[in-house]
C-alpha cells in the first residue's frame, strides 16, 4: 500500500503525461519546423492513471512535442484547432477550466430529465431531482448512491484524507501548460463536441504549419 501511495503522489507531482519514446509510438506525427508534433485521438476519454474517465461534452486529443536537439520549443495552445469531416471554421481548444467546470458541476448544463412527486404518509417524495452542485460555492452534499445510506458524522474520516484525485483535478494536471518546452513533453488537449463519435468520418488537429489527420 505505501508503495501505491508513493507512485500515485509521484504522478500527482510531475503533473502530466509522459512523452512515449519515439514519435512513431502515436497513431499520426509531423514536423513542425525543427520539431516534430504527435497525436493520438482519445475520443472522450481522459487517461488518468488512476482511472480514465468520460467527459461527454470534449473531444480529448493526446500531443506529443519532440522539441530539435539545442532548439528551443514554446508551446501555444492557442495555435491549435480540430477540423471535423473537413468542417470550418475550426474548433478551437478549450481551457481545462472549462472541461472541469463541466464535470464538477454537471447541472450547468440543461439537460431535459424526469421529476416526478409522490407522497408515502405524511412524507413527500421527489424522484429525479438533481442533486449535484449547481454553482461554485454550493455546499449541499451529495446524495449518496441508490441502495447506499447515507454518510455519518465521524465515519470513514481516514478513507476522505486518502481520497484519490478527483476528474475534474486531471483535467487539469494532464492538460498542455503554455511554454517553453524541454525535452519530450505529452500532455491533453480538450475540443467541445457533443456530436457523437461514429459521424466523425475525417478528424485534423491544425496548426499553421502541420496538419495530423487523426482518422
Amino acid at each position: 500500500m505505501r508503495v501505491l501511495l508513493f507512485m500515485a503522489s509521484t504522478l500527482l507531482a510531475q503533473e502530466s503525461i509522459p512523452a512515449r519514446a519515439k514519435p512513431g509510438d502515436y497513431k499520426v506525427s509531423a514536423a513542425l519546423g525543427a520539431h516534430t508534433i504527435a497525436a493520438d485521438f482519445l475520443g472522450h476519454t481522459v487517461p488518468a492513471p488512476e482511472s480514465a474517465f468520460l467527459t461527454e461534452d470534449y473531444i480529448v486529443i493526446e500531443l506529443a512535442v519532440f522539441p530539435a536537439a539545442k532548439s528551443d520549443f514554446r508551446f501555444d495552445s492557442g495555435k491549435f484547432s480540430l477540423r471535423v469531416n473537413g468542417k470550418k471554421p475550426e474548433m478551437l481548444s478549450q481551457s481545462p477550466g472549462f472541461v472541469a467546470a463541466s464535470l464538477k458541476y454537471p447541472s450547468w448544463e440543461q439537460r431535459p430529465r424526469m421529476e416526478a412527486s409522490g407522497s408515502i404518509g405524511n412524507a413527500g417524495v421527489i424522484l429525479g431531482r438533481d442533486r449535484t452542485a449547481r454553482f461554485p460555492g454550493d455546499r449541499r452534499a451529495p446524495a449518496p448512491p441508490i441502495g447506499m445510506p447515507p454518510k455519518q458524522p465521524g465515519v470513514g474520516a481516514e478513507v476522505e484524507k486518502q481520497e484519490s484525485t478527483r476528474p475534474e483535478e486531471w483535467v487539469t494536471k494532464l492538460a498542455w501548460a503554455d511554454g517553453p518546452v524541454k525535452g519530450p513533453a505529452a500532455g491533453l488537449l480538450y475540443f467541445p463536441f457533443r456530436g457523437k463519435l461514429d459521424k466523425i468520418k475525417k478528424l485534423e488537429l491544425v496548426h499553421a504549419d502541420a496538419v495530423l489527420v487523426l482518422r
